[in-house]
């Protein structure tokens, strides 16, 4: 699915994150159900492309985003905290 916009505004600096895209060509998604521990890598998924991510979201699970390369490295944030636009669909 093209036109996926997932997005979020930093409260402390107001700078616009997107999901993370890691080196390997990868976003990090998170399961809410293994609390504290979904901060880890190993009870992290990954997944390839938005539409993978935009699905995760619409599941509850959190999403490692970031404002890119240079900044702070990616925060694990909750689908309450996101904005999501789809080409096509109501909001």
């Amino acid at each position: 699915m093209n036109g996926i916009s997932i997005t979020r505004r930093d409260p402390a600096n107001g700078k616009v994150q997107t999901p993370h895209l890691y080196r390997g060509g990868y976003y990090k998604v998170a399961d809410p159900a293994f609390g504290e521990d979904k901060k880890r890598a190993k009870f992290q998924i990954k997944v390839r492309t938005l539409d993978e991510v935009l699905a995760f979201v619409r599941r509850g699970f959190h999403v490692r985003m970031s404002a890119g390369r240079g900044e702070a490295g990616p925060s694990l944030i909750t689908p309450d905290n996101l904005t999501v636009r789809v080409a096509g669909e109501r909001p």
